[in-house]
């Protein structure tokens, strides 16, 4: 531990009190900004799209022996006009007990990935690459999508385009939006009013993290790089930011910007590198990036031995980052990465990361399945080392996010 933050982080692990004014968001953010100069970091876990019903709150503690105290949820299940209005529904009940079990268990907190559908999905899409839930891949380029129609986020931000939001699953829509900018501001409506009923036994706010339109550098989502340009995606980003503050307020939720790993260097805001598509800082609270690269053997992927390039590599991003959220005030970490196709000591290549020098890092996140489970031994071994070093942040640390 750096000895310059010891003394402060052993008061967040303590809960000495914060002034009874500051938000559990507010406090949220300030105790991982101390996290992420002690030295040591938080792990998240992903929840899984379909693993929100009660039963299933313990299976990351049945497997492991700790609970992560940040955890990553999807909303693509919950909101959205792709899905039957049912779906949604249950979806929806499932997720909140969740949420409520985790943060009355260990004032755990969710961090809100949203893989959006195209407001212009044509009903019974199927994607050949993807699974038919992967609505969010429907982008400019792809067979049969409407020219017309490439820049939605735009669209969204100046109120233009055509009807939509018509397109479902099972092919029978039962919602018309007369623009993509109704269409959003509705997706954002039905969001703030289920963040809203996340309220614990004293019907207080749980606090969440929001980390919308995220990879968005690269080109696999329809917010991405061919089908937004940078001023579209900071209009867009903070069009949300605003709509949620002014629906949820704004002492409840944490924005996050996180592009994926395709640049190297800080760049411009507004132009180029990691900074091209940030939003400002009255729009943001956490910086960081997706790298799905760390653990991987760049000489020899299929017969993987060494990751030192890739971990090199994320080190000199982490660096980056971490030099602009000193200087701004935000909590930084890697938002997903995934042992998936990575050598067995994937999970100490992500501490070598997280510990380098000049790494401020507050969170380190796995995504969902096979990119958090290991399936060899070795790599079972791994993750279990990982988990129980004394750098690493559960449950079992002791601490707690909200005091």
């Amino acid at each position: 531990m750096r000895a310059a933050t010891t003394a402060l982080f052993v008061f967040f692990l303590t809960g000495a009190a914060f002034a009874d004014a500051a938000s559990a968001a507010e406090r949220l953010r300030d105790n991982l900004l101390e996290v992420g100069r002690s030295g040591r970091f938080l792990y998240a876990s992903s929840s899984g799209f379909y693993d929100w019903k009660p039963e299933n709150a313990g299976a990351f503690r049945r497997k492991t022996g700790v609970s992560p105290l940040l955890y990553f949820v999807e909303f693509r299940d919950i909101v959205g006009t792709w899905y039957k209005p049912e779906d949604y529904a249950a979806n929806k009940t499932n997720l909140a007990a969740f949420v409520k079990h985790e943060y009355a268990e260990r004032h755990a907190v969710p961090m809100v990935t949203w893989h959006l559908n195209n407001p212009y999905m044509p009903p019974k899409w199927r994607n050949p690459k993807w699974d038919a839930g992967a609505a969010y891949r429907y982008r400019y380029g792809m067979e049969g999508y409407p020219e017309a129609h490439r820049w939605v986020l735009r669209e969204i931000v100046e109120g233009a385009g055509e009807s939509c939001g018509n397109g479902r699953i099972d092919g029978i829509g039962d919602k018309t939006f007369p623009n993509p900018r109704a269409w959003y501001e509705w997706c954002l409506k039905e969001a703030a009013a289920f963040c809203r009923t996340l309220k614990d036994e004293r019907g207080n706010q749980i606090p969440i993290v929001f980390r919308p339109f995220h990879e968005c550098e690269c080109d696999w989502f329809w917010w991405g790089a061919k089908s937004a340009m940078c001023a579209d995606y900071i209009a867009a980003f903070r069009l949300t930011v605003e709509i949620l503050r002014r629906e949820l307020g704004s002492r409840n939720v944490l924005f996050a910007y996180s592009p994926d790993k395709c640049w190297s260097a800080a760049g411009e805001e507004g132009k180029s590198g990691f900074l091209a598509r940030y939003p400002g800082d009255a729009w943001v609270d956490m910086i960081g990036f997706d790298d799905y690269d760390i653990g991987k053997d760049w000489d020899s992927p299929k017969t993987p031995k060494s990751a030192a390039k890739s971990t090199a590599a994320a080190i000199h991003r982490a660096r980056i980052v971490s030099k602009i959220g000193h200087e701004r005030g935000k909590v930084c970490g890697i938002f997903e990465s995934g042992v998936k196709d990575s050598v067995d000591s994937f999970y100490s290549e992500l501490r070598k990361v997280m510990t380098a020098p000049g790494v401020e890092f507050a969170i380190a996140a796995t995504y969902d399945g096979p990119w958090t489970w290991p399936t060899t031994d070795a790599g079972k071994a791994d993750m279990e080392a990982f988990l129980r070093s004394d750098v690493v942040i559960t449950d079992r640390s002791g601490a707690d996010l909200l005091r």
